[in-house]
C-alpha cells in the first residue's frame, strides 16, 4: 500500500509540474521572464498558477533560463525518481542545477520518463560528480547553440541528444 501511495505522490507531483493549461490563461502570464521557467525546478520561486504553450520561442527561452541555474546546489522541487518510487528511496533529491538539465530534456523529448532517475552517471558509474555535471552543462550548452542554429523541429528530426559525445548519461 505504501508503494502505491508513494508512486501516486510522485506521479501527482510530476503531473502538476508538467501539465499544460489552456492558452487563454497562458496569455495572461509573461513567460518571457526567467522566473517563470526557473520556478519549475527551484522551490524558492513560487510556481505560477498557469502554464504556457511550449512553442519554439518559449522553448528557447526556457533552455536559456534553465542553463543559468548552473551552480545552484540546493535541493530542487523534484524527487529523484521519475518512473519508480523505489528509486526515490535510493537517490537523494536532485539539486537545482541537475533538475534544470532534466527539465530541459523533458521539454525537448516531451517525455518525463526519458530517464529512470534524475541522476547523472559517468562512464565509471559515479553519480552526480562535479566533473559529470560540468561535462553535462558544457554538452547542453553546445547542444543548445546547435538547436538555435537549426531550429527545434530539425533538432528533433535529427534526434540531437544533449549528452551525445560525452561519457555522461541519465540514470
Amino acid at each position: 500500500m505504501f508503494r502505491l501511495f508513494s508512486y501516486f505522490c510522485i506521479s501527482f507531483l510530476l503531473i502538476s509540474l508538467f501539465s499544460p493549461m489552456g492558452q487563454s490563461e497562458a496569455k495572461e502570464l509573461n513567460c518571457g521572464t526567467c522566473e517563470y521557467w526557473q520556478a519549475r525546478v527551484d522551490p524558492a520561486i513560487p510556481l505560477p498558477e498557469t502554464t504556457v504553450e511550449l512553442n519554439e520561442e518559449n522553448f528557447l527561452k526556457a533552455v536559456e533560463c534553465l542553463l543559468a541555474l548552473r551552480g545552484r546546489i540546493s535541493s530542487s522541487r523534484f524527487p529523484s525518481a521519475v518512473v519508480s518510487s523505489t528509486l526515490s528511496r535510493r537517490f537523494p533529491s536532485p539539486t537545482i542545477e541537475i533538475a534544470s538539465l532534466y527539465y530541459i530534456s523533458f521539454l525537448y523529448y516531451d517525455n518525463q520518463a526519458h530517464c529512470r532517475a534524475i541522476v547523472l552517471v559517468d562512464k565509471d558509474g559515479n553519480q552526480n560528480t562535479k566533473e559529470s555535471i560540468e561535462t553535462a552543462y558544457k554538452a547542453y550548452q553546445s547542444w543548445f547553440e546547435k538547436v538555435k542554429e537549426i531550429g527545434l523541429e530539425k533538432a528533433g528530426e535529427q534526434k540531437l541528444d544533449p549528452l551525445a559525445g560525452t561519457d555522461v548519461r541519465w540514470y
